[in-house]
């Protein structure tokens, strides 16, 4: 791999399927959580249920190198306790801790909501 990485983050919400395997359906990518409205952003982070689906929050973390593309893809998932992860996961382990500013845009938009 290439010794050039770029980090970029992106907030998503994703739709999946109501099963035990919860296969991702499809996700709005966002840069800002200002762009997701207020009743789709409410049903993400109660993960309401219907139709053999949900959808949830979630931050991703990506780490790309110029010649190899993506070589790093991690996740922070808000909970349906309204509250986001404090470090980015991938199968399972926590590895990196969410950015600070991450934790404040979510926190403002949040309590916008209730």
């Amino acid at each position: 791999m290439g010794e050039h990485f770029n980090t970029s983050y992106e907030w998503g919400i994703e739709s999946v399927e109501d099963s035990k395997w919860e296969d991702i359906i499809d996700t709005y990518f966002a840069d800002s959580m200002s762009e997701f409205s207020d009743s789709d952003l409410r049903d993400a982070l109660d993960q309401t249920r219907g139709d053999g689906r949900f959808t949830r929050l979630v931050l991703i973390r990506r780490r790309d190198d110029y010649a190899w593309g993506t070589v790093e893809m991690t996740h922070a998932y808000a909970t349906v306790a309204w509250r986001l992860e404090t470090h980015f996961t991938e199968c399972g382990a926590q590895r990196t801790k969410v950015p600070q500013k991450f934790q404040q845009e979510f926190n403002r938009r949040v309590a916008g909501l209730k």
